[in-house]
């Protein structure tokens, strides 16, 4: 008997080839946090002028609220001495920070509009604390007054009770203290509003500007997937 052998049909398996997936380039749109940053705003010489009488006018306020509280301290005159202080730093700020080349890095268009503002709401509150209690003094009196030589309120007037006087000299004083407030008031004011209007007069030039280089794409290349 015949040995009959079969032979098995050997199977080969060909891989399925796997389809190819090709990954397009992502597109990323970048929001730009930042435009451009302000320019330094360069003032005119009536600009100048308008600090110059702004530093001169702390000065004579000081002085006069300097004078006062010698004979007699008051919270309102307080803030008229400090007031001063604050109003040099900000204006030597302003004006060398601009026209000081070295200085130059210390600038900032924000910076001077904050400043400008911030001095704009201290003298407003300045003139009416002092023209507020300026207005307390109505009642004429006759009393015998001393001064004991003391730097701060040394003076000391008898009378029926203890009040506060002053002559009118020192009501004047006060007077001029409030009406130079107010007029450091409406300085500031101004040259608040001069800058934040070319501020805007150049935000506005480069806006479209700004728009176009805030929105950047960048195409990113293909990362092979395993």
């Amino acid at each position: 008997m015949e040995n009959t052998q079969h032979q098995q049909p050997q199977m080969q398996t060909q891989a399925q080839p796997q389809p190819q997936v090709q990954h397009q380039p992502q597109q990323y749109t970048h929001h730009a946090s930042t435009g451009p940053p302000p320019p330094m705003i360069m003032t005119p010489a009536w600009m100048v002028a308008i600090r110059g009488l702004q530093f001169f006018l702390a000065i004579v306020i000081l002085g006069l609220s300097a004078a006062i509280i010698h004979w007699v301290y008051m919270d309102e005159l307080g803030l008229a001495v400090a007031i001063p202080l604050f109003t040099w730093i900000i204006v030597l700020y302003t004006v060398l920070s601009e026209k000081i080349s070295s200085l130059r890095n210390l600038y900032h268009t924000y910076a001077v509009l904050a400043l400008d503002l911030f001095l704009v709401i201290l003298w407003l509150a300045t003139l009416g604390a002092c023209a507020a209690r300026r207005a307390t003094f109505t009642v004429d009196v006759t009393a015998s007054c001393t001064s004991d030589g003391s730097a701060v309120n040394s003076g000391s007037c008898t009378i029926f009770k203890r009040y506060i006087v002053m002559s009118q000299g020192a009501l004047a004083m006060f007077s001029a203290i409030a009406g130079l407030s107010a007029l450091q008031f409406i300085l500031f004011l101004v040259t608040f509003i001069w800058t934040l209007v070319q501020f805007l007069r150049w935000r506005k030039t480069n806006a479209p500007a700004a728009a176009a280089s805030a929105r950047q794409t960048y195409a990113y290349p293909p990362q092979e997937l395993r």
